[in-house]
């Protein structure tokens, strides 16, 4: 049951609330879930969460997403809660202006992007740093099939109704995804004193073939919105969004 809560903060307009603070907010968010919850989110391997923040025109906003029923009980519920933010380390609060939830099931998204006559296009957009790591290396451009396997992987984990990782489908990616359009920069997202070597910006891919092999891509991009993808989603990494395009659909 993937679900997200976006809060829409206000904070002193003289510090920055860009992806800078989200190993910050990842420590707000470990105080406000219970402790035995929060110590096996650390002890496991499952990524049952994601979070991001975005500072832009339209103000501050904090989006956590989880990917079960579980997660959603035990960390959205009581950050919705909240009255607002403390950012102990910077002696700042956040004042919370707004709440909104979107909830779907793995079902809904197999009806609306799967079980569709879709187009073979998918453009995605990474709004907060991003990277992967290929034999112990940091990987700054985002190809295909680093995307998507991520994307299978984490799939594989939470849905109950389906599994998607193929071989096949991994080598159909290689050949047949391809690259039409792409505005990217390289960043550096800072972690306790270390810059991680991340990219962000937007990328556009065309599926050939048939519609099934898009619509099964389209539905991981979506599912991306909620688990985020590549490597430290949980500390503000990673975040995505399907973006519209004038030859391919999507809902953002």
């Amino acid at each position: 049951m993937p679900a997200t809560l976006k809060l829409k903060l206000r904070g002193d307009a003289k510090q920055k609330h860009g992806f800078e603070i989200g190993s910050l907010l990842q420590g707000v968010m470990m105080g406000a879930i219970d402790g035995e919850y929060a110590h096996q989110l650390h002890e496991s391997n499952l990524h049952s969460y994601s979070q991001y923040i975005t500072e832009g025109a339209e103000g501050i906003e904090w989006t956590i997403s989880v990917l079960d029923q579980e997660a959603k009980e035990k960390i959205l519920q009581p950050l919705s809660e909240l009255e607002h933010i403390a950012l102990r380390h910077r002696n700042e609060k956040l004042d919370i202006l707004e709440r909104n939830i979107i909830e779907e099931d793995y079902r809904d998204l197999i009806e609306k992007y799967y079980m569709v006559d879709g187009d073979p296009y998918i453009h995605l957009r990474f709004v907060s740093p991003t990277s992967f790591k290929v034999q112990g290396e940091y990987s700054l451009y985002p190809t295909a099939r680093l995307i998507f396997r991520n994307l299978i992987n984490r799939y594989d984990e939470f849905s109950k109704d389906s599994k998607i990782y193929d071989r096949d489908l991994l080598d159909y990616i290689d050949g047949n995804v391809i690259l039409t359009g792409y505005n990217m920069r390289s960043i550096r997202f800072p972690l306790e004193g270390v810059n991680i070597p991340a990219f962000m910006g937007s990328i556009r891919y065309k599926v050939r073939g048939p519609r099934q092999m898009a619509n099964i891509l389209r539905l991981l991009a979506y599912f991306g919105e909620y688990s985020g993808v590549g490597i430290k989603t949980g500390i503000g990494m990673g975040g995505m969004k399907v973006i519209k395009s004038r030859d391919g659909g999507g809902r953002r």
